[in-house]
């Protein structure tokens, strides 16, 4: 982008202003000179010195030395050189430009000045300012990155105002939000414009600006600038040595014939309206069945009918989730697996809530997506942002929380429950509440039943309800439900005639079908352009698009295209037989996404979803293979994928091939792999992920059958593992998959070897069970996942369980009740430094007394009534 192109951006009101000092230089200031920077302003602060931060703290100590107040004197000094007594033309004329918003890294209150003069309104802001107040009402904004002339106290002096050159060294503002502000305005916005800044001393800034196309950036500097410094700055744009004066000259130059575009309401392209149906009829028969075997809806299945839809159910988590949005909640998390409603759900939330609530669906995240949220947090309404499989929009959230100055935003996070349970913890948000809706309650099934029975849905068993069918043949599950219902309708047939026929046909059509089941059963953000770059297909023929055949399979707008159904996609791969072709397919689009991922970001997401062993699994989970040939397929993906640039040298794929090789039982490919993954480590990154998995293919090994115990190595070995699976807090809740994988793991190993280990091998084992019992209970007194409770207090169980493995404890009897047909003794077991409540009932008809005390044996952990069951010991 050129200069002139570059202020009709900024004219059009789609630019970011940049302030360094060199557009502040030769301003008046109130102590009757003139601003100036760097070894001037040094040198007039402490006369001999050119070094800022060496004038500063001799100045400080002279005046301190004399009886003064060293900061005070020094900020009365700054006030007097930065307070300006009266802006530039040059400064008054950057006013009547429309900037989106401005940063500067200067301390002057210039540009403030300005605007006042025009009588117009400018927020004035520094790194310690509240983002959310100075963001909001659409007021312009003017960032003091190095502290600002007009709020400086002696308290800020040495912490927000910046005046060394350790202080520009420092990352305070590209880890600060301001920084994350910054880096997506020069993303969204067509240019900024940098005037009088070098670059020079702001390490952090430069960091962020490096990561932006150079095309965007115009460096505007004085026309006597050092040829080295406009070679440096070459490096992040378009240089213009003009000066301010002359960028002015400029601006004025292009208004004499330019008109900028009359203002339009922002389009959406990021995010879609989501508008209630308001139909006035019930739903046809056709209607229905296209609903329930492709996903297709109408506003007519949301006709009501005493109190319920007539043709969908009416789920029950609907109203609570509008209760909890009502009553302040800021986020919901829905989770299922496929095909078992949430999207549903979503809908249902959607049309029923108040129409004070503007409800919106991430659709897809380009480089306009910041200023969409910006413009939807401030519009003044309540808004409800609906981000479904959110665990690849971590970045979108954190920008909501960036802009959401008005506080109006209210979430619904939906996922797979297999992805929630691995990646919810990012999204700290409170309050929010957590829905898991794999299973349809009692209620809903008898709306089924009305429905299913309306309109000639009938379970393939004879003799058996419906109720009775969903109920004991799916397990409460409305996937298994569809995907039964799908097996005994006569139209699905005709579907799958249609789709080998037009497909068998045309092999690029084939290709795409097979992709776009992937796609949705992945649950991947790729739009149409994305989806046929990676297929190779340039484009789609006439005769596809008019296909009325195809049209019953593909869901089909100006820039999307899915599969209307992901319970379709499974029927479909359990009638084929096209896993080898799907295997390809990932292998010959990872190659072309691995070609341009540095570019498009949407390709880097699809190369790092498509590694996810729980997603290759997933897919392959309908078809027809056995477990031994779906793991084998997956280990053979990786294998082809190894080289590509983007796996080579990351060790999240090695660490996922080594777990393809665990599940296979390869133990020697699996060593290698996690060799690899640890080597690809990044640097200061904990290894808790591959540690946790490494730990398993140990214990893998020990339980082989042909490993016999050693007195040497064995317990060795144990304690090897155990210092893997010990928590590392490197992240949030990584204690619980530590807790998780031991429990599944140690009852074994105590099986195999217990009985026949030393005594201090078992002292040795036991204290490591206690270990973890103790650990894990106090990360279950502090843990805020509560999701994880029930889990955690089976997990105590275990480890308690272990910890007194084989070993006799003392019943103490504090009381006694008689019946007539036994006797109650109550009492407690003292159990890891706890005393825990316990009873005997009626112990084969010996009597005892209060005080007494009974060996017992642990027999095993109850979660469910927290306690632990007891066998007196013989």
């Amino acid at each position: 982008m050129n200069i002139d192109e570059a202020i009709k951006k900024a004219l059009n009101g789609d630019a970011i202003l940049f302030l360094g000092s060199g557009a502040s230089v030769d301003t008046p200031n109130i102590g009757g000179g003139k601003m100036l920077i760097g070894s001037k302003l040094a040198e007039k602060l402490q006369p001999g010195t050119t070094d800022l931060q060496q004038a500063t703290e001799l100045f400080v100590d002279e005046q301190n030395e004399n009886g003064n107040d060293g900061e005070q004197e020094l900020i009365n000094f700054l006030i007097k050189e930065f307070r300006c007594t009266c802006p530039l033309n040059e400064h008054r004329e950057l006013v009547d430009i429309k900037w989106k918003r401005i940063y500067t890294t200067n301390y002057d209150d210039i540009i403030e000045s300005a605007y006042k003069e025009k009588s117009l309104t400018i927020k004035s802001a520094t790194l310690s300012s509240d983002i959310k107040e100075c963001i909001n009402n659409n007021d312009l904004t003017i960032l003091h990155i190095n502290g600002y002339i007009n709020s400086i106290t002696k308290s800020k002096l040495n912490d927000e105002f910046k005046l060394s050159s350790y202080s520009y060294n420092t990352d305070q503002f590209t880890n600060s939000q301001w920084g994350a502000l910054f880096k997506n305005d020069l993303n969204s916005y067509s240019t900024t414009i940098f005037i009088g800044f070098s670059m020079g001393y702001d390490l952090d800034i430069r960091r962020i600006v490096n990561t932006i196309n150079k095309d965007k950036c115009i460096f505007i500097v004085h026309d006597r600038e050092s040829t080295a410094n406009i070679k440096t700055l070459s490096k992040y744009g378009e240089v213009c040595p003009i000066g301010l004066s002359g960028f002015i000259n400029k601006v004025n130059e292009i208004k004499k014939d330019y008109i900028p575009p009359r203002a339009v309401d922002l389009v959406l392209s990021n995010f879609e309206v989501i508008e209630s149906p308001k139909p006035l009829s019930a739903a046809n028969d056709r209607q229905v069945l296209q609903y329930y075997y492709t996903g297709i809806r109408s506003d007519e299945l949301y006709y009501i009918e005493n109190k319920n839809y007539k043709s969908v159910v009416l789920r029950d988590y609907v109203e609570k989730i509008i209760n909890d949005i009502t009553s302040g909640i800021k986020a919901v998390f829905i989770h299922s697996d496929i095909g078992n409603g949430k999207s549903e759900i979503i809908e249902q939330v959607c049309m029923k809530l108040p129409n004070t609530y503007q409800k919106y669906r991430l659709i897809d995240e380009n480089q306009k997506i910041n200023i969409e949220i910006e413009e939807i947090c401030n519009n003044g309404k309540k808004n409800i942002i609906v981000i479904e499989n959110f665990f690849d929009y971590y970045d979108v959230f954190k920008n909501f929380n960036i802009y959401n100055c008005n506080d109006n935003i209210v979430f619904i996070f939906s996922a797979r429950t297999s992805i929630y349970r691995s990646r919810s913890e990012r999204f700290e948000i409170d309050p929010c509440t957590v829905y898991e809706v794999n299973r349809l309650s009692n209620n809903e099934i008898s709306q089924i039943e009305r429905i299913f029975s309306t309109y000639g849905f009938y379970p393939p068993e004879k003799n058996i309800t419906l109720s009775q069918y969903i109920k004991k043949n799916c397990n409460k599950r409305l996937q298994s439900l569809l995907i039964s219902v799908m097996k005994n309708v006569t139209i699905t047939d005709k579907i799958w005639t249609v789709c080998q026929n037009k497909l068998d046909s045309e092999y690029k059509y084939y290709k795409l079908v097979l992709f776009l089941i992937v796609i949705k059963l992945m649950a991947l953000n790729l739009n149409m352009n994305d989806t046929l770059d990676l297929l190779k297909i340039n484009s789609f023929d006439y005769s596809f698009d008019r296909d009325e055949d195809l049209y019953e399979l593909i869901d089909r707008s100006v820039d999307r295209i899915s599969i209307k159904s992901s319970i379709l996609c499974l029927w479909i791969l359990s009638k084929t037989k096209c896993i080898d072709d799907i295997i390809e397919l990932l292998i010959d689009t990872a190659k072309v996404a691995d070609c341009g991922f540095l570019a498009n970001r949407k390709y880097k997401n699809y190369l790092t979803n498509l590694l996810s062993f729980k997603h290759l699994k997933f897919v392959l989970e309908a078809s027809s293979l056995n477990q031994e040939q779906k793991l084998d397929k997956i280990n053979h993906l990786y294998g082809e994928l190894k080289e590509l640039t983007h796996y080579k040298n990351q060790y999240f794929f090695w660490l996922q091939y080594a777990i393809s090789a665990l599940e296979l039982n390869d133990y020697e490919g699996a060593e290698l792999h996690f060799r690899a993954a640890y080597r690809y480590l990044p640097d200061k990154m904990t290894p808790y992920e591959i540690n946790n998995q490494y730990a398993r293919l140990k214990m893998e090994l020990l339980l082989k059958e042909s490993y016999k115990y050693s007195e040497l190595s064995t317990i060795e070995e144990i304690e090897k593992i155990d210092e893997l699976l010990t928590p590392t807090k490197a992240e949030k809740d990584e204690e619980y998959y530590c807790y998780k994988m031991a429990s599944s793991y140690y009852p074994r190993l105590f099986d195999k070897f217990y009985a026949i280990m030393t005594t201090s091998d078992k002292t040795i084992m036991t204290a490591l069970a206690k270990k973890n019992y103790n650990g894990c209970s106090t990360y279950l007194r502090y843990s805020t996942n509560s999701n994880f409770y029930s889990h955690l207090k089976s997990y105590i169980g275990i480890f308690g369980e272990l910890a007194f493995y084989n070993d006799k404890l003392d019943f103490t009897v504090t009381s006694i009740k008689k019946s007539k047909s036994y006797i109650l003794y109550l009492g407690y077991v003292v159990i890891n430094d706890e005393k825990k409540d316990a009873c005997i009932k009626n112990y084969r008809g010996k009597k005892y007394k209060e005080s007494d005390k009974i060996p017992v044996r642990i027999y095993k952990y109850d979660s469910v009534h927290n306690d632990y069951v007891l066998k007196v010991a013989e």
